[in-house]
């Protein structure tokens, strides 16, 4: 990888809290200043943070977003899960200069804040997924999912075959590509017109090996 990537071989789990604000910062800046860096993310906090950017970005700047994922686990239930067992984690080394800014420290909501944002300028976010979204109705978020869907906001299609891509998500010039879904480490980059309009040609070609899906 290139001096430029942010990187730290740990598991989500070995980060610590001034990890996690150091990270965040650093990606806001990188927005911030449409760097063309590109850096990784390697946990599900560092997912959430990356996502949540992208969110803002295509709010501010009022473009759509594609997105090919598994079964759309970044805004569900099992994701606000794996955050709240990692940010519990972290919590015995907390100090108390820094227990306020802990308590606050809410990285999914965050994430479903930005989403929320980004319908009420009546975006669409556009998903292909790979698999269907089971136990979807039992997501605190299945009503405002419906909600949108209805809206015409939010649309899921199928795949109808596995091709073994992996999973990304593109908004104007900013990417997110996942190199392991099991472990959400990803590439990202919020200034990459090259790579976007790639991953954008790729979700074209998905929608032929898809099909249009509800829930």
């Amino acid at each position: 990888m290139t001096e430029d990537l942010i990187y730290k071989s740990d598991l989500s789990m070995n980060f610590k809290f001034n990890d996690y604000m150091d990270y965040g910062g650093k990606v806001k800046r990188y927005s911030d200043a449409d760097s063309p860096k590109l850096f990784l993310n390697e946990s599900c906090i560092h997912a959430a943070m990356v996502i949540k950017e992208i969110l803002d970005r295509a709010t501010k700047k009022s473009i759509d977003i594609d997105m090919f994922c598994g079964a759309f686990s970044l805004f569900r239930e099992s994701f606000k899960q794996r955050i709240d067992e990692v940010k519990k984690q972290m919590q015995d080394e907390i100090d108390i200069e820094q227990k306020d800014d802990f308590d606050s420290f809410n990285p999914y909501k965050d994430l479903i804040d930005s989403l929320k944002s980004f319908f009420s300028k009546d975006l669409h976010l556009n998903v292909v997924l790979a698999k269907p979204l089971e136990n979807i109705k039992n997501d605190d978020n299945y009503g405002f999912f419906k909600d949108k869907m209805g809206q015409g906001l939010l649309s899921f299609r199928l795949m109808d075959v596995d091709l073994g891509l992996d999973h990304f998500i593109v908004s104007g010039d900013a990417f997110r590509k996942e190199n392991s879904d099991k472990e959400r480490t990803a590439t990202c980059s919020f200034n990459r017109p090259e790579y976007a309009a790639m991953f954008r040609q790729t979700f074209e070609g998905l929608k032929s090996f898809s099909s249009a899906y509800s829930f």
